[in-house]
């Protein structure tokens, strides 16, 4: 691996000003403070020191023990490893490095200054620079543990200590540049800082440990996506393919991919799932059909997903469950995340069984719908990242939906594996044999999502996209360019990665650069301001293509302000133009560039076109807030499903 891939310095931000000042030798003034747990008002007397002796080993010393007392061992130890060089016969700092090196688990390193101690004499003995607070090498052997510094750093990320996780990540990193667990471990804190360029070049650093390993070049892929680079992640995942062999699970891949490129055709995702299913090679196991036999029976109904939870693309699908389905229907979830959050555990409570399945196999997650003899088994995710392709290709039940499938390129190819969607859905009009429709729309408004409220506020004159520099793709810039030149007024706010992250601004200045935007008439705040925040001093959002940016669309409409997106090519990025056809506020919903610029400079330019649409979006809630809506949609899909029964049954003749 090249010394490049990740840059360390030590460059640590040590303030040595202020701190009272007495008589008494500066070295045991910083002792004292150190031992009452004050690093910070030791630092004073550590520079006084230095500025009567020079930077010395004893200087040094004081700097590691006291970078020790702020939790960071790794820079103490390489510090200190200087003052070792400069004074190798001291007998303090070859104690301190071997009580250091155990507490990180290095073993070897922590006997082999343990040794040389025992053979040296003190050099300073006026001072106790081997302090009681400090464990010592004895004790610290005892204690350590393969990978101390890793374990710290999972608990700090899963305790929401970002920032603490990725300098303990880094900090196992310079201890070990192999260490696979912690490249890893900074990758997945560098998503949640959203920093997906430190996330790339950690990925990046992570896939050259082990060239050859599949794993680790899809995990490259995923970062190259949330980056926005569509034909790097083309190019690892026919690596990582290359190097995995005739793996379903890798070759998955490249299905997924295609509903993030924009200039994909349509038959490409065809053929990749094709390939995908011929790879796969299972037969579908004979299933009794048994359809209802009377109204007052209900359906047994499966829902397979990693998105059953909040703030994901499907949340307005799993309302539709929820509120429309579940009215004829017992509910059956298979969740294929660890994590649960409020909505997860309402879903769990009304579930008749809800099965985590994410460290099962697909042959044991089949075997598991088969015996709870679901009836119909809606895939939320079909080849998404969080998807289980393998389970639905199997058909565990007697007909199998894929929502927002794209006709001829789903998860398997039995008859009774069908594509669920819309009027409106690319590829849907005349492919009846596979593909099947609820009139009503898939997505439903949450009943525990509540307008705001704020019906009057006045206007701002700012237009929010919200995009990590991922969902800010070119063919979406471009739009944008357009609807810039042609008139569309206000100022842009863009609400995206963490604005620490040069990498991802790069990519950001030159993508919209590429389509003849400068990036400094635009107003960049971090995505971890609150979407709520930010959405009360916009007067519209702008959906970004081809990937939607869902959560910001419903926190939006939410909020009575328009939403305006493009008419998706490709089925899987239909959730917010569904979400808005569900809400009949089809006239936000743009056929092309040409009417998306338009729609953009007509909601910017003039007011009461503005006000006339936040109007019909607030009648538009009160009305997706009513019983009626739901009994329909949940009528729509019980006739559905009694159909579909009905033709499985006729297939298995």
């Amino acid at each position: 691996m090249s010394d490049d891939i990740f840059d360390f310095d030590f460059d640590f931000d040590l303030d040595f000003s202020g701190g009272s000042q007495t008589d008494s030798s500066p070295v045991s003034q910083a002792l004292v403070k150190l031992a009452n747990n004050q690093p910070g008002e030791a630092l004073p007397f550590i520079e006084r020191a230095k500025s009567e002796t020079g930077d010395t080993p004893l200087v040094r010393h004081l700097t590691a023990l006291t970078l020790a007392r702020m939790g960071r061992v790794v820079p103490a130890i390489r510090i200190l490893e200087t003052a070792h060089a400069k004074s190798p016969n001291a007998f303090e700092h070859a104690e301190v490095l071997a009580a250091l090196f155990a507490l990180v688990g290095e073993r070897v390193e922590s006997v082999y200054y343990a040794k040389l101690s025992s053979a040296l004499k003190k050099e300073y003995p006026e001072y106790a620079l081997v302090p009681e607070w400090l464990v010592s090498f004895g004790v610290s052997f005892m204690m350590a543990e393969e990978n101390p510094l890793a374990d710290n750093a999972v608990l700090l990320m899963n305790d929401g200590d970002y920032d603490a996780a990725a300098e303990n990540f880094i900090d196992a990193i310079d201890l070990n540049s192999s260490d696979v667990r912690a490249w890893q471990g900074l990758v997945d804190v560098n998503k949640k800082r959203r920093r997906p360029g430190d996330s790339l070049r950690a990925a990046e650093a992570l896939a050259a440990v082990e060239e050859d390993n599949a794993d680790h070049l899809r995990e490259l892929c995923s970062c190259q996506l949330d980056l926005g680079l569509t034909e790097q992640a083309w190019e690892t995942a026919n690596r990582a393919l290359t190097a995995a062999g005739p793996d379903p699970e890798i070759a998955r891949m490249l299905p997924a991919l295609v509903r993030y490129d924009g200039s994909a055709p349509t038959e490409l995702g065809v053929q990749l799932s094709h390939a995908w299913y011929n790879l796969l090679n299972v037969s579908p196991q004979p299933l009794t059909v048994t359809p209802r036999q009377n109204e007052i029976e209900r359906f047994r109904v499966g829902i397979l997903s990693g998105q059953i939870r909040s703030g994901t693309e499907r949340v307005a699908v799993l309302s539709t469950v929820e509120e429309c389905i579940g009215r004829a229907a017992e509910l059956h979830y298979y969740s294929n995340v660890q994590s649960e959050d409020s909505v997860s555990r309402r879903l769990r409570r009304a579930a008749v069984r809800w099965r985590n399945i994410s460290r099962m196999d697909d042959d044991t997650v089949a075997e598991i719908i088969r015996n709870d003899e679901i009836q119909i088994l809606i895939d939320l995710d079909g080849f998404g990242w969080t998807g289980r392709p393998g389970v639905t290709a199997r058909r565990p039940a007697p007909v199998v939906l894929c929502a927002f499938g794209q006709p001829g390129a789903l998860p398997g190819d039995h008859p009774m594996i069908m594509a669920l969607g819309e009027p409106g859905l690319p590829g849907y009009e005349g492919n009846a044999d596979r593909t099947v429709q609820i009139p009503q729309g898939l997505s439903t408004w949450p009943l525990y999502v509540k307008p705001s409220g704020e019906q009057d506020r006045p206007r701002t004159g700012r237009i929010l996209i919200d995009g990590p520099v991922g969902r800010i793709s070119g063919q979406f810039a471009m739009d944008l360019s357009r609807a810039v030149k042609e008139g569309m007024s206000g100022s842009i706010v863009l609400r995206g990665d963490d604005p620490e992250d040069a990498i991802a601004l790069e990519h950001l200045v030159q993508r919209f650069a590429d389509a003849g935007l400068d990036i400094s008439n635009i107003e960049r705040i971090s995505g971890h301001m609150p979407l709520d925040q930010v959405l009360a001093t916009v007067d519209l959002l702008v959906d970004t293509w081809p990937v939607p940016s869902t959560e910001a669309a419903f926190s939006a409409l939410r909020y009575g302000l328009p939403v305006v997106t493009r008419a998706p090519e490709n089925p899987a990025n239909a959730t917010v133009s569904s979400l808005l056809a569900s809400l009949g506020l089809q006239e936000l919903i743009a056929d092309g560039r040409d009417a998306f610029a338009g729609l953009l400079v007509r909601l910017t330019s003039n007011d009461g076109e503005l006000e006339a649409t936040r109007s019909r979006i607030a009648q538009a809630l009160d009305v997706a807030s009513g019983l009626d809506v739901r009994l329909q949609r949940g009528r729509a899909f019980a006739a559905l499903f009694d159909e579909l029964l009905e033709k499985a049954k006729a297939e298995q003749k």
